[in-house]
């Protein structure tokens, strides 16, 4: 059962980052995985636990763990995925149409909105910077609740004040780490990333050595779950699927078709077999588990898939890793655990091989598919929707004459009724 591991390793990630300030504008992390997702400078920042409120008023069982550093966006998601973290997230609200009020407990009275953009956001030359929860001085155990944005413009303002909402117009603006230059935009990841391409091949020395620790520190977060999950991959041997028992040994006898000298190359019945399972299914799993569960992939998630997901292709490649004082620290987090999965790959593919033979009646039977009902006519309404779409196409290809079916049958069979 590879789906609960998995599952638990994308909400661990989460739990994760949120330990330390997340860059609202370039994503980068104070607890990342990945070499150019650590945030380069240090950023102050202090812990709170407030209390929190949902737009239908649950609160939250536990004070809310947040940081003085967040954006106002990053604490709606935050509250949110506290409050109501079992709920799919495509049954989620998108996090603009919520507003965010804060109720001071110091004895002030009355609600305040708290906003991203605002008069209060500071300024530095053309760059303005996000609010942050230090902005407006939210302190332990004060209460912070969501509302639907239209329920809280419709609220009596004698109870709530209100500050003035900022357009987000074409400026540049950052939250944790400023700007290069003001040409950045927060809205395009992708202009980042072409003003850091020059300025990153003379610091990549400089930043394996320096980052790797803290990358090695964060992969110490996730080892016990990660490991889980690949012994999930890595079964035992009495418990091998039959389908996958069915195809290895379809493959190995393949080999027997090669010459002489091919036909002794063990690797070659290996890449094969990865390229099949773990390359083609389990690392398209891996990076996507979006295909799976109704969650939510934030960048710096990809960024952690990224890594684990090319830790997993180094463990079934033959190929020798040297690693050296240039070698990405991104390579050199995973070296030990690519070893040890290395050798537990070597062990499958063996326990695999020299499992008792399968039958194609045992694979149907293992599938444990559900007997449901052939739909014919809807199956011919698909086929029939799909030849009028290339009914030229196909007419094109069928023969005129000496076949049970030719381009004129195609023809009749396509031709509109009166």
């Amino acid at each position: 059962m590879t789906g609960p591991p998995l599952y638990d390793l994308c909400y661990k990630i989460l739990a994760t980052v949120e330990l330390g300030p997340l860059d609202f504008v370039t994503h980068q992390a104070r607890f990342a995985l990945s070499q150019d997702k650590i945030l380069s400078e240090e950023v102050d920042y202090e812990k709170l636990e407030v209390q929190a409120e949902g737009p239908d008023g649950t609160r939250a069982k536990n004070p809310v763990l947040l940081l003085d550093c967040d954006t106002i966006t990053q604490v709606k998601g935050k509250l949110y995925r506290d409050i109501y973290r079992h709920q799919p997230y495509s049954q989620q609200p998108p996090l603009e149409t919520l507003s965010l009020l804060w109720t001071p407990q110091s004895g002030q009275s009355g609600s305040m909105e708290l906003c991203d953009h605002d008069e209060r956001m500071g300024e530095m030359g053309s760059e303005k910077k996000f609010n942050t929860l230090k902005t407006y001085k939210v302190q332990n155990n004060d209460l912070l609740a969501l509302t639907m944005f239209n329920d809280y413009h419709q609220a009596p303002m004698s109870t709530i004040r209100s500050v003035k909402r900022q357009t987000v117009s074409e400026v540049s603006r950052y939250h944790l780490v400023k700007n290069i230059n003001g040409e950045m935009d927060f809205r395009s990841p992708a202009v980042n990333k072409r003003q850091t391409s020059s300025s990153s091949t003379t610091t990549c020395k400089i930043a394996s050595e320096a980052f790797l620790p803290s990358l090695i520190r964060t992969k110490e977060h996730l080892g016990k779950v990660l490991n889980s999950l690949m012994s999930t991959v890595f079964m035992e041997s009495n418990n091998i699927p039959a389908a996958i028992k069915c195809l290895f040994d379809y493959l190995d006898s393949k080999t027997d078709l090669l010459n002489p000298t091919a036909r002794l190359d063990t690797e070659i019945a290996h890449v094969w077999k990865t390229n099949s399972l773990p390359l083609r299914f389990w690392i398209n799993i891996f990076k996507n588990p979006q295909f799976l569960f109704d969650i939510e992939k934030p960048p710096i998630m990809d960024s952690y898939l990224s890594v684990i997901g090319q830790c997993f292709m180094d463990s079934f490649s033959l190929a020798t890793m040297t690693l050296n004082k240039d070698s990405s620290a991104n390579k050199l987090v995973y070296n030990k655990e690519v070893n040890q999965y290395r050798k537990a790959v070597d062990k499958w593919y063996r326990d695999v091989r020299q499992a008792p033979k399968v039958t194609l009646r045992t694979v149907v039977a293992d599938s444990k598919l559900p007997a449901l009902p052939f739909r014919t006519k809807f199956a011919v309404s698909q086929l029939f929707n799909y030849a009028k779409k290339y009914q030229s196409e196909i007419a094109a290809a069928l023969p005129t004459q000496g076949q049970q079916f030719t381009r004129s049958d195609f023809e009749v069979l396509t031709k509109p009724r009166s």
